[in-house]
């Protein structure tokens, strides 16, 4: 579980910090023992959301991150291209 009151955490403008700490006090809410979640954040440069949900799986998609992070952008017409399930 995140330390909030870390002082890394709490030197994040007091926005972003509501913002990623008010997502990870629900989804810790919602997680059952041992559950970890697969989250993908668009727009997320510099990657903040893992500070806040460090036990979870999180996908930066930004084009600002291009090069260190980023696992994948596909636009919505790579998307039609795959088949429905």
């Amino acid at each position: 579980m995140t330390d909030y009151l870390s002082p890394e955490l709490l030197g994040i403008p007091f926005d972003q910090y509501q913002r990623y700490r008010l997502v990870a006090e629900v989804l810790d809410r919602l997680r059952t023992a041992g559950e970890k979640f697969l989250l993908l954040e668009v727009g997320g440069h510099p990657g903040l959301s893992r500070k806040f949900l460090e036990d979870d799986q999180v996908i930066v998609a930004d084009m600002l991150s291009a090069g260190h992070s980023l696992d994948m952008i596909a636009g919505a017409e790579a998307l039609t291209a795959c088949p429905r399930q």
